[in-house]
């Protein structure tokens, strides 16, 4: 289960704020809700992530997607998280070298 938060921290920056796990569930749920906000095209688009529980291969592909839809639409992408469960599969499949990861929303923001 996933529970998806959507804001405007600032002006230019969307932010979802997830809480829960991202599996192969719930991952088709946050690439739609993540494609919406690019979407509306914004300076920034920050995805919160200390409140992910666990995330599967699928969870990893849909921050690869979203990677991949903010660079080629030129959007700045960036990821909080503090998490072991999060930051774990990012760091043993090499993809945290790949994101811009903050440990808390004021910094990514700013």
């Amino acid at each position: 289960m996933i529970d998806v938060q959507v804001s405007s921290p600032v002006a230019g920056v969307r932010m979802l704020s997830l809480v829960g796990d991202i599996d192969m569930f719930t991952a088709p749920v946050v690439d739609s809700m993540i494609t919406g906000q690019l979407a509306r095209r914004p300076e920034a688009l920050v995805l919160d992530l200390r409140e992910v529980g666990f995330m599967s291969s699928a969870g990893l592909a849909t921050l690869m997607s979203a990677r991949n839809q903010a660079g080629a639409a030129g959007i700045a992408l960036r990821v909080v998280c503090t998490a072991e469960s999060v930051l774990r599969p990012m760091t043993i499949t090499g993809l945290v070298r790949l994101f811009d990861v903050y440990s808390d929303v004021a910094a990514a923001i700013g």
